[in-house]
């Protein structure tokens, strides 16, 4: 835990220098044109930031902690209904069940029977609704990133559209990890901020020359998206895998709970969902750049 801590610390602090220097620098020219510029500048950065920031953040370590595994892998023998029992009636008060699986724990609670098999079933169910904000969310991470071809810029968003995923993962369960794993979830958002902002700089279409000139420069036209596609798909990649480390965490609810095979098994499904990422992000980009990309997708 202290170690995660220095390190997601360490991270925060080299992102917020890179951040709060461009903000500056903006406000340092605004206060040439009109001082009040500046300031209404500032003011709503500092807004925006605590909205698109702060406020997901807290959200989540503000949601109770629910160990599942303390009464979804009970025998029914054990005493372990009032473990159920408190964890029903803490999400039926959070009010984000549907209408049947509220009148289903109303009704296990009202007749006394223990609610773990609804709970189960319930929580299996969230599951299925991540793989849509992961996604979702991944195809954010690409597009904007390959548009914007700003590294503050895109560390920004990266970090800016993670933490509203994990706000929506989170709260689509209805609790939250613990804080140990939740300061690891964040301090890995905050690496792929920082990898963000690195990999416009990289140049990757001169990193990956047997990529972005061999089968991509081959295709006219498409050499000047080569490096744009390249970083939105490395962007989107470290979303999906962060994504993914977290379901993974909801699929064990807590128990057993190992991080090397959380890791590789979301790299796994990072790399296989990848290409139908890219697929339906570059249907934003011109139709004649549609157009080109499905021919590269064909070799990716």
């Amino acid at each position: 835990m202290t170690f995660w801590i220095l390190i997601g610390s360490g991270l925060l602090f080299v992102l917020s220098l890179l951040i709060i220097g461009n903000i500056l620098t903006i406000g340092n020219n605004l206060q040439e044109i009109h001082p009040f510029l500046s300031i209404a500048f500032y003011v709503v950065t500092a807004l925006l930031l605590f909205f698109l920031l702060v406020r997901p953040l807290l959200s989540v370590f503000s949601m109770p902690e629910i160990q599942a595994s303390d009464y979804l892998d009970l025998d029914k023998t054990t005493p372990g209904s009032k473990i159920a029992t408190k964890t029903a009636r803490t999400i039926m008060r959070q009010g984000r069940l549907d209408a049947e699986e509220h009148k289903a724990l109303k009704e296990s609670l009202k007749k006394g029977v223990d609610p773990s098999d609804t709970l189960e079933k319930i929580f299996d169910g969230r599951l299925d609704k991540m793989d849509d904000i992961i996604h979702r969310h991944a195809k954010q991470v690409f597009i904007s990133t390959a548009l914007s071809q700003n590294g503050r810029l895109d560390a920004l968003l990266v970090l800016t559209i993670n933490f509203r995923m994990l706000k929506e993962l989170v709260s689509s369960y209805g609790y939250r990890p613990t804080y140990g794993n939740l300061v690891k979830t964040y301090t890995k958002v905050l690496a792929a901020a920082l990898i963000a902002d690195g990999i416009e700089d990289a140049e990757l279409a001169e990193i990956f020359p047997q990529l972005s000139r061999g089968f991509l420069g081959a295709i006219p036209g498409l050499g000047i998206l080569s490096s744009s596609i390249l970083q939105g798909t490395g962007n989107a990649f470290l979303t999906l895998r962060v994504g993914y480390i977290t379901k993974n965490y909801y699929m064990t609810a807590g128990h057993g709970y190992s991080r090397r095979q959380a890791r590789l098994a979301a790299n796994k499904v990072a790399l296989k969902k990848l290409s139908l990422i890219i697929k339906e992000s570059l249907m934003v980009f011109p139709r004649e750049a549609q157009k080109k990309a499905r021919q590269v997708l064909k070799f990716v």
